[in-house]
């Protein structure tokens, strides 16, 4: 399966609609509309490693599972979902200036969830 192939299988997995994909491909990766639509309709060369692997990290997914042509489509497990949720969320946080707080949370809901000893 090809590189190409995969990713539209995340694209796919995630039901991201066809009209959305190359935006948010271009997001992803930085790189151009035109460079994005030229990987879909075959008319370049597949994505370079590196835009490989910032579209693995967004879906959550090992690059070289997309880069292996012999292999299948790659999916995230769930607990990988879950985890890169929460790192989005981190995120968001720190963009609105929460870090502090979040962090404080964190270790009270650490201290209240752990077990009696």
């Amino acid at each position: 399966m090809k590189t190409i192939d995969k990713i539209t299988a995340l694209l796919d997995s995630k039901e991201i609609p066809k009209h959305k994909r190359v935006s948010l491909l271009v997001e992803v990766t930085g790189k151009s509309w035109q460079a994005i639509s030229k990987w879909f309709k075959g008319t370049t060369k597949k994505p370079d490693y590196e835009n490989v692997k910032a579209i693995a990290d967004y879906f959550s997914v090992d690059v070289e599972s997309l880069l292996d042509e012999d292999a299948g489509a790659p999916m995230p497990s769930p607990k990988t979902e879950k985890l890169a949720r929460i790192s989005q969320l981190v995120k968001e946080c720190a963009d609105l200036g929460l870090e502090d707080l979040l962090l404080e949370s964190l270790e009270t809901f650490s201290k209240v969830a752990q077990p009696k000893k």
